[in-house]
């Protein structure tokens, strides 16, 4: 499911969205702040996984914006795993994610930026 979400955050990428815009779309759709937090977890995590090569300037500094203004560290490999086992409902957690793994591709926003 991490592979799943990081790649979808990566099509988005390509696809010419910022992180700015993909969330404020996400909150536009009337997404829960739960599923913005997860979102912004999954963004993170695809930037920590980029080259340096792989970012741009706007791109940089969204993330940085981002970073500072969430608080979200911990986007290593395997995140997704550790992110569940710190929720007092796994479940719906685990819920949020698939959430936001069909959000993001039922949207079509990775081919219509």
């Amino acid at each position: 499911m991490e592979f799943l979400l990081q790649r979808t955050a990566r099509e988005c990428w390509f696809a010419g969205w910022s992180p700015s815009r993909l969330l404020r779309e996400v909150r536009r759709h009337g997404s829960s702040v739960a599923v913005n937090a997860v979102v912004v977890r999954v963004l993170l995590a695809d930037d920590a996984a980029r080259s340096r090569q792989a970012r741009d300037t706007l791109w940089c500094h969204e993330m940085m914006i981002l970073r500072a203004t969430t608080g979200v560290s911990d986007v290593g490999p395997g995140w997704l795993g550790r992110w569940l086992d710190r929720q007092p409902d796994v479940a719906r957690s685990f819920a949020l994610v698939v959430e936001v793994a069909e959000l993001l591709a039922s949207r079509g926003w990775a081919e219509a930026a």
